[in-house]
């Protein structure tokens, strides 16, 4: 019976239900290690000789991750879910048919595989400072290496550019640190000193190598500001002096002395 566009769409959500549409089979990671031996070798890895190699159709892991991502940057940052949903997407077309042999965490494997790239820990990191000229807590930008690395992970540059730049200072646990483990990582710290109110935007830029590839690069972006909520100072008003009180009256007798005694020398 010939693979009709009816026949694919009952594939992809049979695919579907059976990753992840009830709890019972739901899969949110899988083993990016045999994911890569699968890749390589699909019918060697799984032991099912009928299947093909993903390599049949995809030229490297870097090609098929350009694809997924739709980017083509080095080793783009991609989900395990979005992997994930990209290869239950795939099985509907006839030439994927053949990998519904494998086993639902076969599949997983390969999707972590496939999202397995050099990691940082955030997006954006945002900081409040109290006034110009302090120094805002630090945080913690943690750059990690994938599981199945191409080969070994270098960072080759770090630097910290664009509006309000300056701003900004970091410590340097990671410059040219080199990823003898895999799935190792290092930190380092990022801190606030504004010298202006002007609102600052930019953007740490973390370049590395993964053995011989291309530049990989990974952005995060750097928000500070400086908080206006003031408290006015307390201001009490001047003492009035009434002519009361110990210095009033020594005052006023003072003067009563002087008058009393300038009359006397008149009537003299």
């Amino acid at each position: 019976m010939p693979y009709t566009l009816p026949t694919r769409l009952a594939t992809a959500a049979l695919f579907a239900l059976t990753l992840g549409a009830t709890p019972a089979f739901a899969q949110t990671s899988g083993d990016p290690v045999r994911g890569k031996a699968l890749f390589e070798d699909t019918p060697g890895a799984s032991g099912i000789n009928t299947l093909g190699s993903c390599t049949n159709c995809h030229a490297s892991i870097q090609d098929r991750r350009a694809s997924v991502a739709g980017s083509s940057a080095q080793s783009p940052v991609i989900t395990f879910e979005t992997a994930m949903n990209k290869f239950g997407t795939a099985l509907g077309r006839a030439q994927m048919q053949q990998f519904t042999a494998l086993s639902v965490d076969d599949r997983g494997a390969i999707a972590a595989y496939i999202a397995d790239t050099p990691a940082v820990n955030a997006a954006t990191l945002t900081f409040t400072a109290t006034a110009i000229n302090t120094i805002t807590a630090s945080q913690t930008i943690t750059v990690t290496s994938p599981q199945a690395p191409l080969g070994t992970l270098v960072v080759s540059k770090i630097e910290i550019a664009g509006t309000g730049a300056a701003n900004f200072g970091r410590t340097f646990e990671c410059d040219a640190k080199t990823f003898t483990t895999a799935g190792s990582a290092c930190s380092f710290s990022v801190y606030y000193s504004p010298k202006n109110t002007t609102l600052s935007n930019p953007v740490v830029t973390i370049t590395m190598k993964e053995g011989s590839s291309p530049d990989i690069l990974r952005r995060v972006t750097l928000n500070g500001s400086v908080s206006t909520t003031t408290t006015p100072p307390t201001t009490t008003a001047p003492e009035e002096d009434s002519g009361g009180g110990a210095i009033g009256w020594a005052w006023l007798a003072g003067l009563a002395a002087a008058t009393v005694a300038l009359g006397r020398r008149r009537r003299a």
